[in-house]
């Protein structure tokens, strides 16, 4: 216990963890707000960066749902799976829509970096709507079993300011 106790405060000295210096205040929170309606919507290509470099890929489908709002991108493509591709490597998607339009042939994808408002297309016969939020890829560590360690005397020490 004693070396965890050291270990802690040796870390803690090295992080300077205690110095305010730098640190944000409550005042400066920033607040997420919905694009104004009519917003030009961008249809270029999505920033190119590659998917373990977000570190996310797409969570389970919520078929029949949309959410309105907080696009970072729309994009035309050929099925919900495309959709979930160009999330994963867009820096900053946290959720996407696939939506398309039977009425029109349309299929565009809404890359988001956030969920508003949700719609239930479930009764609609011309739209098709899935939705996904991002999941961390990295997968669950697999459990293993570690010796103790012996222990050991240690004094501990002031930081040096």
């Amino acid at each position: 216990m004693k070396s965890f106790l050291l270990v802690a405060l040796t870390i803690g000295c090295l992080l300077g963890v205690g110095d305010t210096a730098g640190s944000a205040s409550a005042d400066d929170s920033e607040e997420i707000t919905t694009p104004p309606a009519g917003t030009a919507a961008s249809t270029s290509s999505p920033i190119a960066t590659t998917a373990t470099s977000t570190g996310l890929t797409c969570g389970t489908q919520l078929k029949n749902i949309y959410y309105h709002g907080f696009n970072l991108q729309t994009s035309t493509v050929s099925d919900a799976a495309a959709c979930c591709d160009l999330c994963a490597a867009y820096d900053g998607c946290v959720v996407y829509t696939y939506f398309h339009s039977s009425s029109t042939g349309q299929s565009l994808c809404y890359l988001k970096d956030g969920s508003g408002e949700k719609t239930n297309y479930a009764d609609s016969s011309s739209v098709t709507a899935v939705s996904a939020f991002m999941v961390s890829a990295t997968s669950a560590p697999t459990p293993s079993t570690t010796s103790t360690p012996a222990a050991t005397t240690a004094t501990p020490s002031a930081c040096s300011e």
